[in-house]
């Protein structure tokens, strides 16, 4: 089996006492889930109560579950869970899969096991599991504004969150050159995190919010705080920063990112159009040479 961790190890050993001569299927690993006080903990933070499981669990298990064949312990969905579970693990450098990684596995699968479901609408989604596993809580307070008039904007990181939306969110959200947007996310994976700034307080904040509404649409648990800015570790000059989009109050992710593109446009459109203008002189300007 691919690799676990002991904790999963012990959920799992649990399954198999519950499934009998049966493979395990989603509402038996969901059932066992309460001998793992980490998994629970998440799970309360997430909003799904012991009691609020094992009733899930228990309506979602009526139907009886595949006979185990041969040396096969796991249903298919279990095990593609399970092996998804151990890839993520190992793409984050951590050692063995947990059974929230499964749970993590579980809200893909497409269409929601019934126990899946009913947990989802009790308020175990994918964003908030996430968010909760990274950061100890399913839902981030707004950004908190130091005093002053300007702050460092710090970076958390996460095992969830590509490297390439760390990239992209602090180049179109902030506005920062790539170079250094590159440099602030390997920094945040080298050392869990780093702060940037200085920058006004009304743009950071603007920005923090639709940075991690962006990444929630993409279920991804990005989090940036606000620190004062005397706990500036990288620093961020004129020239490290283009023209940035501040989002609009009350504006959605996508609207902003729909707006931010067009800006871009027009911006390159205006490089272009200067361009021809410049061709057209220096043109004028060899004709002339030319005619004298």
């Amino acid at each position: 089996m691919t690799s676990s961790s002991p904790e999963l190890g012990e959920v799992l050993a649990r399954a198999s006492e519950l499934s009998g001569v049966r493979c395990i299927d989603v509402p038996t690993f969901v059932a066992a889930l309460e001998v793992s006080g980490e998994a629970m903990e998440i799970l309360r933070r997430c909003g799904v109560e012991a009691a609020a499981l094992r009733a899930a669990a228990a309506a979602s298990g009526a139907e009886p579950a595949p006979e185990q064949q041969g040396e096969e312990p796991f249903d298919p969905v279990m095990r593609a869970c399970i092996k998804a579970a151990a890839i993520a693990a190992a793409s984050s450098d951590r050692r063995g899969a947990r059974s929230t990684d499964v749970l993590g596995a579980l809200l893909h699968v497409r269409p929601l096991p019934v126990v899946v479901a009913e947990l989802e609408r009790l308020g175990m989604t994918l964003l908030r599991l996430r968010r909760v596993t990274a950061h100890g809580m399913a839902d981030y307070p707004p950004p908190a504004p130091p005093a002053g008039e300007l702050c460092a904007v710090r970076l958390h990181d996460d095992p969830f969150t590509t490297k390439e939306l760390v990239v992209e969110v602090l180049v179109e959200t902030f506005g920062l050159r790539k170079a250094l947007a590159e440099r602030l996310m390997l920094r945040t994976h080298e050392n869990h995190g780093v702060s940037f700034g200085p920058l006004p307080v009304a743009l950071a904040t603007a920005c923090v919010d639709a940075a991690q509404r962006r990444a929630s649409e993409r279920n991804f648990p990005l989090r940036l705080t606000l620190e004062d800015v005397a706990t500036v570790e990288e620093r961020v000059d004129a020239d490290d920063v283009d023209e940035p989009v501040p989002p609009e109050p009350g504006e959605s992710g996508m609207a902003w990112e729909r707006r931010a593109d067009d800006a871009a446009d027009r911006a390159r459109g205006g490089v272009a159009l200067a361009l021809v203008v410049l061709g057209i002189l220096v043109l004028s300007v060899l004709a002339l040479m030319r005619g004298s």
